[in-house]
């Protein structure tokens, strides 16, 4: 095993209750501390080759700071839209033309939802259309909650991007 695998192998037992405990603080949930815990190694593996013994702590914790903010910033943004659509009374129309704008941007979307990866096709189908959360989809699928979440997020985007081009 050479340096730098040891090195990152040596930072992850000691460093990794005290991380998980860190996230758990601003988090609320052991789950998503952990998976966020795994993701400072993963990224922490990318940095492999210029790590070094003497910078490994500061760079644990800028990684670790760096993907709480990222964290906390989707949190904010889903609660955010949560609380529009939740305080937004909107009135339905249910007029033909409606129904017809409605069954032509269901048709454009079933379109653009085909056309996604295998794995973000089924996540964003199990989400927008059983409803189910990213973590039934992470069990249905045999992923991680958090690559769930991020198939459920990009699927969206994609979705919702390819729509407002069509429009």
């Amino acid at each position: 095993m050479n340096d730098s695998h040891s090195l990152i192998s040596d930072t992850y037992s000691n460093y990794r209750t005290g991380l998980i405990r860190f996230f758990v603080k601003y988090v609320q949930d052991t789950t998503t501390a952990e998976d966020l815990t795994q993701d400072v190694f993963v990224r922490l593996t990318e940095w492999r080759q210029e790590i070094k013994c003497e910078t490994v702590r500061s760079l644990v914790f800028k990684i670790a700071r760096n993907l709480l903010n990222d964290y906390l910033r989707r949190v904010y943004v889903k609660r955010q839209y949560d609380s529009h659509v939740a305080e937004s009374n909107i009135l339905y129309d249910t007029s033909m033309e409606s129904s017809i704008i409605a069954a032509d941007l269901f048709r454009m979307e079933c379109r653009i939802v085909a056309g996604l990866s295998r794995q973000r096709r089924t996540a964003y189908i199990l989400n927008r259309f059983e409803g189910k959360s990213a973590a039934d989809i992470a069990k249905i699928m045999g992923l991680s909650r958090r690559t769930a979440e991020n198939h459920i997020f990009i699927g969206k985007k994609e979705v919702k991007d390819a729509l407002r081009r069509c429009c």
